[in-house]
């Protein structure tokens, strides 16, 4: 037996029966395992050992610094888990650090009971303030009983851009989708069996372009791109503008776009530009639909603007943003755009480019040690998109 398997074998024999603590080097080879069960079959303790240190390399707050992730071991074993994004938030007075709290899972066998909860409360012990982007209703609720307050569910708002071809495919009984009527559900069903669908979808398409068209108005002498990557100067310059008009959101300057979503192409993500004569004033980063995607979906490919930046306060340019989304959407072949986002000044844009408000669930979740530096409470006043903690992946 070589020395490092003599190391493991000693740590597993000392390891006590229960323990909750932060993911060390001893504890890699479990967790590997834990990965393989829960998200990724291929994963072992060199491809885990090296994602770690590759994230600490990158850590966007704390360069070389291992990024938090928590476990929950029994008998040596990880059972529990939960991860981190460090970020800075911006508040209006100032900037400070703070973490994402995502990927809270608990093996199979090992769930109801107090796993999650215990894994979960050690870590924002150790956090101090943190945010989360949550769907599972027991994802919230573990959430609000180690603090997190809920602000609700950041809004989502569909473009079709083939409904001919969505209306086709789509099923909304594997959907399970909220407050969609019976009788919606059954003309949809009518539709899709008659063959009517299609000539529905098609004018459907012709009635969004032409409303899009109608409520664009003047296009303001802006001028759009869609870059392969973006200047980090003139990013920070953008967000130095912005910010003093948002009560809070993560720091979206140049260091932070680039690391988000400008890791390299297999995260797909693809950039839109706004410029006013010259001077960038907007940026959209449009995460790729999948070559397969989601099964519930029957084959529709959706787009997702993961996040944008515009200045509140000039509507047209997040209506030129969204323009040039579409645009790009549209040349990926992607059936639909999908926009989640909870700043009030977005609404009105995106319901003039024909977007459709959807209900929300993604929820939105902030913690504050102690009531220090207490947060805005409405929704409305945060900068969050779906691009924010990285849950945009589903599509």
């Amino acid at each position: 037996m070589g020395a490092l398997s003599q190391e493991r074998a000693s740590d597993a024999a000392r390891a006590p029966a229960i323990e909750v603590t932060r993911a060390e080097q001893r504890h890699l080879d479990s967790l590997a395992e834990f990965i393989r069960r829960v998200w990724d079959p291929a994963a072992t303790f060199e491809r885990v050992r090296r994602a770690r240190a590759e994230a600490a390399e990158t850590n966007p707050v704390e360069p070389g610094r291992d990024i938090p992730t928590f476990l929950f071991l029994h008998e040596g074993r990880v059972v529990g888990h939960v991860s981190t994004i460090p970020v800075r938030v911006w508040q209006a007075s100032g900037v400070r650090a703070v973490h994402w709290v995502k990927g809270l899972e608990v093996l199979p066998e090992y769930q109801n009971g107090p796993v999650g909860f215990l894994v979960l409360k050690h870590a924002v012990h150790e956090l101090g303030p943190a945010l989360s982007l949550a769907v599972r209703p027991a994802a919230h609720r573990l959430l609000q009983a180690v603090g997190f307050r809920d602000l609700g569910a950041v809004p989502n708002f569909l473009l079709p851009l083939s409904p001919a071809r969505m209306l086709e495919r789509l099923d909304l009984a594997v959907l399970d989708l909220p407050r969609v009527p019976g009788a919606l559900r059954a003309t949809i069903r009518l539709a899709q069996r008659t063959g009517l669908a299609a000539v529905a979808g098609a004018a459907a398409g012709a009635a969004t372009r032409l409303w899009a068209a109608v409520a664009s108005g003047p296009s303001g002498g802006f001028q759009t791109d869609a870059p392969a990557g973006l200047d980090s100067d003139e990013c920070d310059d953008l967000w130095r503008r912005v910010r003093g008009q948002i009560h809070a959101g993560v720091v979206r300057d140049g260091r932070y776009l680039r690391w988000r979503y400008g890791r390299g192409g297999a995260d797909r993500y693809r950039f839109v530009t706004v410029r006013d004569r010259g001077r960038l004033v907007g940026i959209g980063a449009l995460r790729e639909p999948r070559s397969v995607g989601d099964p519930r979906l029957h084959g529709i490919r959706v787009a997702t603007l993961s996040d944008l930046l515009c200045p509140p306060d000039r509507p047209g340019i997040a209506f030129t943003t969204l323009g040039a989304a579409t645009t790009l959407a549209r040349s990926l072949d992607a059936d639909a755009l999908l926009c989640t986002a909870s700043h009030r000044s977005l609404r009105g844009p995106l319901r003039r480019r024909g977007f459709v408000r959807l209900p929300g669930n993604v929820h939105f979740l902030v913690r504050e040690p102690g009531g220090d530096g207490e947060p805005p409470t409405t929704l409305a006043e945060w900068w969050i998109t779906r691009g924010d903690s990285e849950a945009d992946e589903v599509f």
